[in-house]
Order: structure tokens, then sequence, then C-alpha cells
């Protein structure tokens, strides 16, 4: 089990990959960086996603629509062969923490799991009252583009593949802390839809993750 302590931010994930380090994190590196985000997919790497609904609308603040997500997670997991070593689902946007044999094989897998969570979102809100339905087909709508009529997830997932293992736990730490750092529980254990409660208390009851 990760160690979540300042001391373990500097620790030694026993990691059982294939050394692959040539690798530039955007950030890091400034001098690299395209003004057109666009995301690096490495074979045999950990990759942290962040993907966020379009406005920034709470969709995912009420547990069915959370498990919309989870379920395109565990369909494209099997389908593409992808590890799925932490997440958070917040009310409007997600983190994910992925590993694959080829960069290939997480790419697939955002691109589907957003599109098949994209269409049982919408379907789901078109299933709610009017005085609720209304104002969010209207902000899908809003930011719609090309010939989609509604446009959920914004943009692309913003992706980055992890080269060190320290920038692994910071990033799974981050992950846990985002619903404490947001004051929607006081401890991270009180979130359902984390992976913190699988590490802590190995409980898989709400979503099945990889340890690392």
């Amino acid at each position: 089990m990760l160690d979540f302590s300042a001391s373990g931010m500097e620790c030694f994930l026993r990691i059982s990959r294939r050394p692959c380090w040539c690798i530039i994190i955007l950030g890091m590196y400034p001098d690299r960086a395209s003004t057109h985000y666009r995301n690096i997919y490495l074979d045999d790497h950990i990759h942290f996603f962040t993907c966020s609904i379009v406005g920034f609308l709470p969709v995912l603040e009420v547990d069915p629509m959370k498990q919309l997500l989870l379920d395109s997670w565990n369909i494209y997991r099997e389908k593409y062969n992808v590890l799925i070593h932490g997440y958070v689902i917040m009310p409007e946007h997600i983190h994910i923490l992925l590993y694959a044999d080829m960069g290939v094989q997480i790419r697939s897998f955002i691109q589907q799991s957003l599109r098949l969570s994209a269409i049982t979102i919408l379907e789901k809100v078109r299933g709610l009252p009017e005085y609720k339905r209304i104002p969010i087909l209207d902000k899908f709508k809003h930011y719609a583009n090309g010939r989609a009529k509604y446009k959920i997830w914004k943009e692309q997932a913003r992706g980055i593949p992890l080269d060190k293992e320290k920038y692994v736990v910071q990033r799974l730490n981050y992950i846990h802390e985002n619903p404490v750092r947001r004051e929607l529980v006081k401890n991270p254990l009180d979130y359902l839809y984390s992976s913190y409660r699988n590490y802590e208390l190995d409980d898989q009851s709400v979503f099945r993750i990889d340890k690392i």
C-alpha cells in the first residue's frame, strides 16, 4: 500500500514495470510546450488525466451520474487492457491514473469511455424533470460545435505520462485530497467516489482499482 504521508512522497514504489523513463512532462519543460495542448502518450507509463464537464456544470454531483462514468471505465478497461491505479469523481470533473503497455491503449480508453459516458449522461439528463433538464441541455447545446447538437465533456481530456515514482505518489495524493480541499468532506475516507478507500480500507465495493 502506498504511504500518503509527507515522507511517503519520496518513497520508492515497487512498480513491476519495464524501466522506460524518457519523457517530457508539460509544465516541467515549458520551453517545449505548445500553445495548443497536445497529450503525450508513452508506452509502459502511468498517465494522469483530468477531464471536465463543459461550463463546469456539476452534473456528476449525484451518484447515478457518477456510476455511468464508472460503468464506461469497466467496459473499456477490459477491452483495452488498461489498469486503473487511482481516481476521483468530483461534481464537475474527474482525475484518473492509468497504465497500459502501449500508449495507444490509454488513448483509446480515454476517448471511448468519455464518448460512452457522454451518451449515457445525456440520456440521464433527458429523463430529468423539465425544470432541471432544460438549463442543463441549454448549457450542453451552448458548448456544442460542428455537427454535434450537445457537448458534455470540455475539449479533450488533459493527460501527462509520469516518469518517476515520486510523481505518481504526488498525483495520487492530489487525487485523494480533492474532496477535502473542496470541503465536500472533512476526511477523504468519507468520500465514496475516490480510490482513497481502496487503498486505506481495501474497499473495492464502489469501484475496483488496480493497486500500485
